[in-house]
């Protein structure tokens, strides 16, 4: 059923996932991780509302994106406070 569903979108979509992160990321392999799993985490989660939406590979790329530029803002933070001590 549901999970088999699941299964089957991260294993279709995954690549364009991390890929999108991969590169958004500067190559950070962990950090890319990371954001995919955030991706498919809140995936599982706003599934219910996402049967309307056009494209799930859309979504997916534009979730990608956002937590891809979070993860960014949350590198350059611990950046700014290491530097300040």
């Amino acid at each position: 059923g549901a999970e088999s569903a699941f299964t089957e979108i991260v294993g279709r979509h995954l690549p364009l996932v991390f890929g999108t992160a991969l590169r958004r990321l500067g190559g950070d392999r962990a950090e890319a991780e990371d954001v995919a799993q955030a991706v498919f985490v809140a995936l599982a989660r706003q599934a219910p509302s996402l049967v309307r939406h056009p494209t799930v590979a859309g979504w997916l790329y534009t979730t990608t994106v956002h937590q891809a530029n979070n993860q960014l803002r949350r590198r350059q933070r611990r950046l700014v406070e290491q530097k300040m001590g």
